[in-house]
């Protein structure tokens, strides 16, 4: 028999826990195997030169701009400028806010990152 003050977790509830534990055991083994992720990078930053080539670089400027933050709001105005007028307001609005608030995001940590010197 269950107390007044028991109650069941409902879906969403569980759904929520699951994912904060999801998050808690992956910060658990980042912290864990921290030293072994910086063995990682500098391996990569190793190998990395070794396969600089012409053809590469192009590419990597390609992705480079294509991904650029600029470049996103950008694709997002006129994405959302299509949804507005099809009748999608409120999708057009939520994108548009989405992708305004990463681009704050992204400014916020670059600058955080350059006057820390991280």
């Amino acid at each position: 028999m269950k107390s007044i003050n028991q109650k069941e977790l409902t879906r969403s509830e569980r759904k929520l826990l699951f994912a904060c534990l999801i998050f808690l055991m992956s910060f658990m083994f980042i912290l864990l195997f921290r030293n072994r992720f910086a063995v990682v990078d500098h391996g990569i930053n190793v190998w990395i030169p070794s396969i600089h080539s012409g053809a590469l670089t192009n590419i990597a400027l390609a992705v480079s701009f294509a991904f650029d933050t600029y470049s996103l709001l950008a694709i997002t105005l006129g994405i959302s400028a299509y949804l507005f007028f099809k009748n999608y307001r409120a999708e057009s609005l939520l994108l548009l806010g989405t992708m305004g608030g990463d681009a704050l995001l992204v400014a916020a940590f670059k600058s955080l990152v350059i006057h820390l010197d991280l």
